[in-house]
């Protein structure tokens, strides 16, 4: 029994059933046990075969399943870090741009995705844009800038 629960420990719910198939697969066995015929002998190795088969199928299934899991959960870890390191990108390169007085009146949206900064919006001149994406790319963490900042057309001026 302290096998049974070791097993259930390492494996959880998945071998409680490989037990569980385990044991209905015994079961017969177990009931016929009391019969001195010399066939029940040969049926009784059969069925200890097949109850063998069976188990070591169940837990090759069992461990599948398991490096399966581990493989999508270790998936969904790097998921996520990636977008907390892209939400963190995202966020120095708006304090940057706040803290840059003479860029105040570019206009821009940032979105981040792997190191990747687009950059999008308006400029008043081309000076304020090729400065804004200059820091950008100056920012650390920062591998490539997709600019998407366009420059205003000059207003007319009144004659």
């Amino acid at each position: 029994m302290e096998h049974i629960l070791t097993v259930a420990h390492a494996y959880g719910d998945t071998a409680i059933k490989i037990i569980f198939s385990i044991a209905l697969l015994v079961l017969p066995l177990i009931s016929g046990c009391g019969r001195e015929s010399g066939n029940d002998a040969g049926n009784l190795g059969e069925v200890g075969a097949k109850a063998a088969n069976a188990a070591r199928k169940a837990v090759g299934t069992a461990d599948e399943k398991t490096r399966e899991a581990a493989r999508l959960a270790d998936k969904k870890k790097n998921e996520l870090a990636q977008s907390v390191e892209d939400a963190a990108l995202k966020m120095k390169i708006a304090q940057a741009l706040a803290r840059a007085k003479d860029l105040s009146s570019v206009k821009v949206s940032i979105s981040c995705e792997k190191g990747v900064a687009t950059v999008a919006g308006t400029a008043p001149n081309p000076s304020l844009r090729r400065k804004t994406l200059d820091l950008v790319q100056a920012i650390r963490g920062v591998s490539r800038v997709i600019p998407q900042i366009t420059v205003e057309p000059e207003k007319n001026k009144k004659e």
